[in-house]
C-alpha cells in the first residue's frame, strides 16, 4: 500500500479547523471589550426577539373557517345539512325527505362538521399521476348514476372524483373532476405557508446578517487571504453547514 503523501494534520478540514479556530480567537479578542459589540450585539437580540414574537402571534391566530362548496347549509329546513343529506340521497329542497326518516333513524350533523371537510390529499413527490380523494362524497355519490358518468370524470382520465397536474409550459395546471377536495382548511394551510417563509427568510437574512459582519473582518485580518488567493474559499463557508 503506497503512502497517504498528505499527513492529517496537512488536509484540507484540519487547516480549516485551525483556521475557524485562529478566526474564534481573534474575533473574541477584537470585539470582547468593545461597547459597540455589545450594543449591535443587543439591538440584534432585541430584533430577533421582536420578530419571534411576530411570528408566535400570527401562528396563534386564527383564520376563520369557511364553507367553499356551501354543504353546511340546511336548504330545507328539516335540521340536515346538505352535504349530508346529499351524502345520503334525501333531497335537499323537501324537508320532508331527511335521513330521519330512515329505519334506523340518522341523527343530523352539526354544520361545522360540513365545513373544512374536502382538503386537499396529494402527493407532492409524484405529481404525474391520479391525485386527490373526494372525502365528502358530494362528488362519489354520482359515480354509476345514469347521466353522471361524464361528470365524475370531467377531466378525461378515465378515473372519476380525482384530479391530475400537468405542465403547460412554465405553468402548473390543476385538471379537476367536480367537487373534489374543494373545501380546505384554510388555517392549517395558512400556517404551514407562514411556519415555511419563517424559517427560510429568516435563516437567509440571518446567513447574510452574519457575512456583513465577519466577511470584512476576515478580509482586513488576512486570515482568510489563502483561501482567495487558492480559490477554495467556499470550503470555509462550507465548514460550518457540514
Amino acid at each position: 500500500m503506497a503512502d497517504n503523501p498528505r499527513p492529517l494534520h496537512d488536509k484540507v478540514w484540519s487547516k480549516l479547523d485551525r483556521k475557524a479556530t485562529a478566526i474564534l480567537e481573534l474575533t473574541l479578542r477584537q470585539y470582547r471589550t468593545r461597547l459597540s459589540t455589545w450594543a449591535v450585539l443587543s439591538v440584534g437580540v432585541i430584533l430577533v426577539l421582536i420578530t419571534v414574537l411576530f411570528y408566535i402571534e400570527a401562528m396563534s391566530s386564527e383564520i376563520p373557517a369557511v364553507d367553499n362548496d356551501g354543504d353546511s347549509i340546511d336548504s330545507d329546513g328539516d335540521g340536515y345539512p346538505d352535504g349530508q343529506e346529499n351524502l345520503l340521497g334525501t333531497s335537499i329542497n323537501n324537508a320532508n325527505s331527511h335521513p330521519g326518516l330512515f329505519d334506523p333513524p340518522i341523527p343530523p350533523d352539526s354544520a361545522e362538521d360540513w365545513i373544512n371537510e374536502d382538503g386537499y390529499d396529494f402527493s407532492s413527490a409524484n405529481l404525474d399521476v391520479s391525485q386527490g380523494y373526494d372525502d365528502d362524497g358530494d362528488c362519489r355519490v354520482k359515480i354509476g348514476e345514469v347521466g353522471w358518468s361524464s361528470w365524475v370524470d370531467e377531466n378525461r382520465n378515465y378515473i372519476s372524483c380525482d384530479y391530475f397536474f400537468e405542465m403547460q409550459g412554465l405553468d402548473l395546471v390543476v385538471d379537476s373532476d367536480p367537487n373534489v377536495d374543494e373545501d380546505p382548511d384554510e388555517d392549517a394551510f395558512f400556517k404551514e405557508t407562514l411556519h415555511r417563509s419563517f424559517v427560510l427568510g429568516f435563516g437567509k437574512i440571518g446567513f447574510v446578517f452574519v457575512l456583513g459582519i465577519f466577511v470584512p473582518l476576515f478580509l482586513a485580518s488576512g486570515l482568510i487571504r489563502d483561501e482567495i488567493s487558492d480559490g477554495t474559499l467556499h470550503y470555509l463557508v462550507a465548514k460550518p453547514i457540514s
